[in-house]
């Protein structure tokens, strides 16, 4: 229906990719934040096509959190429809206003 929103509210943990400290050659991702909140909406019903290949759900993120970069990890937690999952931020828009500042991420989940 149009104008419908449904919106998760969800804990989240932020992972960012850096080198290996025993292999330079290696990269893996680490927790730069073990708890956040993040609001979590569908971007669509649909699956979409990504520019580097593959296909995957869109969702959009709204936080207070900052110091989150494009390609960041942000792994959900919180009921079971939507626990564990791995999403990678592809877009950030910040927002500030009377009520404070707060961050619109674009969020992709690839289809494994």
């Amino acid at each position: 229906m149009a104008g419908d929103w449904i919106i998760y509210k969800k804990d989240a943990m932020l992972r960012r990719l850096n080198p290996d400290s025993a292999d330079a050659d290696k990269e893996g991702y680490v927790t730069i934040i073990s708890n956040f909140k993040i609001s979590l909406q569908p971007a669509g019903p649909e699956y979409q096509m990504f520019y580097e290949g593959g296909a995957g759900k869109v969702y959009t993120g709204l936080t207070t959190q900052s110091g989150i970069r494009i390609s960041d990890m942000v792994v959900l937690s919180g009921t079971a429809t939507f626990s564990g999952i791995k999403t990678f931020v592809r877009g950030i828009e910040e927002w500030s206003g009377p009520m404070g500042t707060y961050y619109r991420l674009v969020l992709a989940e690839p289809n494994e």
